[in-house]
Parts: C-alpha cells; structure tokens; sequence
C-alpha cells in the first residue's frame, strides 16, 4: 500500500470538507495545493457549489440556475470553471509537499482533466489527501478500490479527531520521505 494516498469517505454532511480545511491550516508550514467546495445558499436553500484553491482561485463549479449540457441532480455543473481550476494546479504542480482535494465526486468526474489529475497525483510521490464520494459507481469506484490508498471512513464519532490523527500520519510520511531524500 500507499500509505501517502488517503481518501476520506461518509455521509453527505458528516464533515469531509470540515477536515480537508483543517488540515490545510494545520499543515500551513508545509506548501498545500489543492481545492475546497462549498456550499452556495440563499435562503437557507442550497443553490450551488463553489470550489476555491488553497491560494485563492475561486469559481462557480456548479448552480440550480445553469444551464448546462452537465448536470447532477438539479445542478448545472460549469465544467469550464473545473478545468481552470485544474489548470491553475497543474501550473503549480512541482511545487506543493502536499495535495489536499475536496472532493472526488458526480460532479467532478465529469472532467477528463479532473480525472487525469487524480490519476496522476495519487501516481506520483506528494502525498494526497481527497475526500471521495461514498456511494458512486464508475471511475469513483474505481478509485475507491485502488491497492495504493488508504481510505478512512469518517462518522459523527471520529470526525473531531481526524485532523489531529491524519496531520499526524502525513507529518510522519513526509519526514520519511525527506529522511529518503537525504
């Protein structure tokens, strides 16, 4: 196994996104590239999706008002605003020590380059953390099933300890890999 590719797992809402963000503060030392999502509402309603990067690209990855050849549920998904997202990476790719992603997701599969950029982060030697749907088919399973990740199943119950506990691996795997380095 991998041990430098962990995907975290559960529920809609128990809190995957929550801990990608915490580890990217509890691991500002080191340089972290990725992305977050969040939630777009008015009125209390869920309206949409953003995704930001860590250094501060933010778009429109996905809304009930687009209209789009792409869709997931009643989202419109702006798969343009994806790719400029993964174009933006992977200028910075040789740059990062580490890869946090929120999310390997429907929505995110639908782009060939978002799926091309999985494949090669969870291939090369940064260590990467993505947060992974739980229930999807297709490419997202078959990522799930991979032989060279570990994949951690976040609940109500250690949800509050995971970012202690993941910094705490990825700290170990990074010394590890500069002791290698030397």
């Amino acid at each position: 196994m991998n041990e430098k590719n962990i995907l975290l797992t559960g529920k809609p809402g128990v809190g995957k996104t929550t801990v990608i963000y915490q580890l990217s503060r509890r691991l500002s030392h080191y340089q972290v590239a990725g992305f977050y999502t969040q939630e777009i509402r008015k009125e209390g309603q869920r309206e949409g999706f953003l995704i930001t990067t860590f250094d501060g690209l933010e778009k429109t990855l996905a809304h009930i008002k687009f209209a789009s050849l792409y869709k997931i549920g009643k989202y419109g998904v702006n798969l343009s605003a994806l790719n400029e997202v993964i174009a933006h990476l992977q200028k910075e790719i040789q740059k990062p020590e580490l890869w946090l992603i929120d999310e390997i997701g429907k929505m995110e599969s639908l782009s060939v380059e978002f799926r091309n950029f999985i494949e090669y982060c969870l291939q090369n030697t940064i260590p990467f953390i993505a947060t992974i749907s739980l229930s999807a088919g297709g490419w997202i399973e078959n990522v799930r099933q991979r032989k060279d990740i570990k994949l951690i199943e976040l609940n109500e119950k250690n949800r509050a300890d995971m970012p202690v506990l993941i910094a705490e691996m990825l700290q170990k795997i990074m010394q590890k890999q500069s002791k290698n380095q030397e």
